[in-house]
């Protein structure tokens, strides 16, 4: 196999992409509440990642808001990043979810 740029193989972005979407779910915390995925927002792949490599994700809730068609639904942002085993960041962007809501009207602010 001929050896690219950084003399080894790299793991397709997208996929990491796709993997830290399925970390993000096996949380629970979305399970009964997330009704689709909306987008990404910003997203850069910031360094290259290899066959062997470890990878985590950390998630922070950028965002909450009311849906602005829907009382009963929201749409959550949450910042992104994909961290290598020496804490490099390798991904990073919003993923925009839609969610349900137990009570319309009290989650963030109204747009």
């Amino acid at each position: 196999m001929e050896q690219g740029e950084f003399g080894q193989r790299l793991v397709h972005g997208l996929l990491l992409l796709s993997v830290s979407h399925g970390l993000l779910f096996q949380l629970g915390l979305l399970r009964d509440s997330c009704i689709a995925f909306l987008g990404l927002k910003d997203w850069q792949f910031k360094a290259p990642v290899f066959f062997g490599d470890t990878i985590h994700c950390r998630s922070v809730v950028s965002e909450i808001r009311n849906s602005r068609s829907k009382p009963d639904r929201g749409v959550l942002k949450l910042a992104v990043e994909i961290i290598k085993q020496d804490g490099t960041v390798c991904q990073t962007g919003t993923k925009v979810l839609l969610m349900r809501r137990s009570r319309p009207g009290e989650c963030g602010r109204q747009e």
